[in-house]
């Protein structure tokens, strides 16, 4: 019970574009709509005041989406997730370089099939996605030419690894700048405070797929709380965004996707890498560590948005992508190697 091709796997035929309507079992459909309308909700944490979310995802926020999603949403009106893939492949100002996009949701994920096999390509990601492209890029560096990235969880430096940085980075209160100083603290405040469902997910992820994978509201709160935590979400989302993105993973079961890769980020990836580092982002961090992890070419900072940047901030996103990509170090990488 869940996501229905339209076609048989067999008959896809992946360099081809061909249409796909999303189709759900009515069953499924259904039975979501019982389990809202059947949650139980636990009593509002007021101790901290009305617009804390030290406890986690406020309960009236999460109780007026589950009923958006109960009584109003469409799966099938649902808005399109990505919304720089059109300015991407037919940009305004003829000057800027198209691109051909291939977007597919990780195995588990959405509605798409394994990705294809290609001789070469760049790749643009963030979170999951982040962690596998930089283990292709590790394993296969001639076939991945270059990278764009919005996070990099590279791990503390050492006097002996990177003896200028660390020693910049023992004098941040005059080393560093504004952004820097604030995304590290964001930083702390992510490993202290908020990073406790990484290590269920990557320790127990089958038990947690259990409560997850079986409760409607219980997922919605899940993402609740890291949309608010993350990024300028309730910013640039509708209620209507917000469900869609949720109802991609309870189509799939949430459980199938929870394990998380490690340690990509203390190996040095050696293609050419752009970095868009957002504001709320929760892993960042100086450039000075990036470069130590990476083959850095490309770094802007913004005031603005997180871990969900390419949906918050698709203009911004939009811009960098073409600014790198059509850099002559990544030309160079692309053609000449």
């Amino acid at each position: 019970m869940g996501l229905k091709l339209p076609i048989p796997m067999a008959d896809l035929k992946f360099n081809v574009p061909m249409p796909y309507t999303i189709s759900v079992d009515g069953e499924l459909l259904e039975l979501t709509k019982q389990k809202l309308a059947l949650a139980r909700y636990p009593d509002e944490q007021t101790d901290f005041g009305e617009g804390n979310w030290a406890q986690g995802a406020k309960v009236s926020c999460v109780k007026q989406l589950a009923e958006f999603w109960r009584d109003k949403y469409n799966l099938g009106r649902g808005r399109e997730a990505v919304r720089i893939v059109h300015p991407l492949t037919e940009p305004k100002d003829a000057a800027d370089p198209a691109f051909h996009c291939i977007a597919p949701s990780i195995p588990g994920f959405g509605f798409s099939p394994a990705p294809t096999k290609l001789s070469k390509f760049c790749y643009t990601g963030w979170r999951f996605w982040l962690l596998y492209h930089r283990s292709i890029a590790i394993q296969y560096p001639k076939v991945v030419r270059a990278q764009h990235l919005n996070m990099f969880p590279v791990p503390p430096l050492s006097l002996w690894s990177a003896s200028r940085a660390y020693l910049r980075w023992c004098l941040s209160a005059f080393t560093y700048s504004e952004f820097e100083n604030k995304a590290l603290q964001v930083r702390r405040n992510f490993e202290t405070d908020q990073s406790g469902y990484l290590e269920q997910q990557k320790t127990r992820p089958q038990t947690l797929g259990f409560a997850l994978g079986d409760s409607t509201v219980g997922l919605l709160a899940w993402f609740v709380e890291k949309f608010h935590d993350w990024g300028d979400v309730y910013e640039a989302f509708s209620d209507t965004d917000i469900i869609t993105l949720v109802m991609m993973h309870w189509i799939q079961a949430f459980g199938r996707g929870m394990q998380e890769a490690d340690k990509t980020f203390e190996v040095d990836v050696s293609v050419p890498t752009g970095a868009s580092m957002y504001a709320k982002e929760q892993l960042h961090c100086p450039r000075d560590w990036a470069d130590q992890a990476a083959n850095i070419h490309y770094w802007k900072e913004y005031e603005r948005g997180g871990q969900f940047s390419s949906l918050e901030r698709p203009d911004m996103f939009v811009k960098d992508l073409p600014s790198f990509f059509s850099s002559p170090v990544v030309l160079k990488s692309y053609y000449c190697s």
